[in-house]
């Protein structure tokens, strides 16, 4: 039946490299208001497999990390590139950082303020992926299939995004700041991006973590993840992240995923920690397993 749906899935593509070579393209995809009120335009880098001629691809958006404060999309190609030679329309995103230069260190609701606008930011990107399906169609993506994800903050941005909803119990400072950034959608994007679904199929989570693990229910996205036991700034269990904000791990948000009977899969990294699970190479092949589960997940969906 999954055959007979979607073109493409062919038990192959989506899992596999199958495309020896990838694109890369720079756009503006939502304006917006920063931290100091200055208005600019956040932009993306699309990643395409060159030569590809599938009339719709699934699309994951992702996100970088660097606590909220640091980091730029770049950060994210070879993860992008990973995807795209294997047949999705690989994302990485601009979203909106604390701008600690002029602001001076973020406290911890310096930066709940901070996540809560990359969760609208995220929000628009898919916006902007399926408005563009539905109009100029640059970039092919099949509107039905878009996934999210990223690593550390990143991570934390498509997680509360892809799990924090209107039925959730939301301490009051959380709720303040929702409705402060113009609700769960935010105030990213045009119009029109607005009139436009931000749902997305499954989270691709890296490292990050959720304020909390209850938002974690049988109804929500699927949840693949990674972390390492040792990461001292995204607790795999429960902690301060980055020592600013309270975070339940992976861990935790697994074992949750497991009591309500979510399709979840986490790769726990032992010893690993923040930033050498995915350098060292000793933590290769817990990485290499990661990513077979996600695609083999992605592509199931």
């Amino acid at each position: 039946t999954i055959f007979a749906q979607n073109a493409g899935c062919d038990g192959s593509r989506y899992i596999d490299d199958i495309f020896s070579n990838v694109t890369k393209t720079t756009v503006n995809y939502a304006p917006t208001v920063g931290h100091i009120n200055n208005a600019f335009t956040l932009q993306m880098d699309v990643y395409q497999p060159e030569g590809d001629n599938l009339a719709a691809r699934p699309a994951v958006v992702l996100a970088h990390g660097g606590s909220f404060v640091f980091g730029d999309k770049s950060m994210m190609q070879p993860y992008c590139e990973l995807l795209a030679r294997k047949g999705y329309v690989a994302v990485s995103i601009q979203y909106r950082l604390y701008p600690f230069l002029l602001l001076g260190f973020p406290d911890s609701l310096n930066i709940f303020d901070t996540a809560v606008k990359a969760v609208g930011d995220m929000r628009a990107a898919v916006r902007y992926l399926r408005e563009d399906a539905a109009t100029t169609n640059q970039f092919h993506v099949d509107a039905e299939h878009v996934f999210i994800g990223g690593y550390s903050a990143g991570a934390v941005t498509a997680l509360h995004s892809g799990f924090l909803d209107s039925t959730d119990v939301v301490p009051e400072f959380l709720q303040t700041l929702i409705d402060n950034n113009g609700g769960l959608e935010g105030i990213s994007g045009t119009s029109s991006n607005h009139t436009y679904s931000s749902s997305a199929k499954a989270v691709v989570n890296m490292s990050g973590g959720l304020y909390r693990k209850e938002w974690v229910g049988l109804n929500n996205l699927p949840l693949v993840s990674i972390h390492g036991t040792q990461d001292e700034t995204v607790n795999y269990v429960y902690g301060l992240a980055a020592g600013i904000a309270f975070l339940e791990g992976s861990s935790l948000l697994h074992q949750q995923a497991e009591a309500v009977g979510l399709w979840n899969f986490l790769e726990t990294v032992p010893g690993g920690g923040h930033t050498n699970t995915y350098s060292d190479p000793q933590y290769e092949p817990f990485v290499d397993t990661f990513w077979v589960h996600a695609t083999t997940l992605l592509e199931s969906l």
